[in-house]
């Protein structure tokens, strides 16, 4: 199994990066070369334990889909979803977020996976999947980090669903 590990030190709160990996248009947003976007179940907006959403993306100009659950959900400390169905074996995220102090968050993702066909499955989850969903990884957080630190969050959390998740005063 391939694991692959990013970090991001975030000047935000950690309620808003938690609300931000759980968004699936933030999700479809972030990585926009591989155009994916959902196909059925939660389609838009936060996702929850147990929901599940079948993503399509592209990747070496081939339409793949893959459907995601939420396996675990203790908001806003960890958040992990796993496949159900698609093309791997495993393919699964798992999301970390600790608190340097009220406004600068640590955000970890590792994401592993496993297609399951022997040594060609081996060979192509090494040298061919892990540098792609690594850029991919890096992307997509790099997205996270510049969308919570300059405000632009606002455009898939609204400021009435804030002030439900955190107080009035620390928005």
């Amino acid at each position: 199994m391939i694991k692959l590990n990013s970090s991001r030190v975030i000047q935000a709160p950690r309620w808003l990066c938690f609300e931000l990996i759980r968004n699936v248009d933030v999700h479809a947003a972030a990585v926009p070369e591989i155009k994916a976007r959902p196909e059925s179940g939660r389609k838009s907006g936060a996702l929850h334990f147990g929901e599940c959403t079948e993503w399509s993306a592209i990747y070496f100009g081939v339409r793949f889909r893959i459907t995601m659950e939420v396996t675990d959900f203790d908001w806003p400390i960890r958040y992990a979803e796993r496949n159900r169905r698609g093309l791997f074996q495993v393919f699964q995220h798992n999301y970390q977020l600790a608190s340097i102090d009220s406004n600068r968050t640590v955000l970890n993702d590792c994401l592993s996976f496993e297609s399951g066909y022997g040594p060609l499955g081996r060979y192509v989850d090494e040298w061919i999947l892990a540098p792609r969903l690594s850029r991919a990884l890096e992307t997509r957080m790099t997205a996270i980090k510049t969308w919570a630190e300059d405000g632009s969050w606002r455009e898939w959390i609204s400021d009435e669903d804030a002030k439900q998740l955190i107080p009035e005063e620390t928005i």
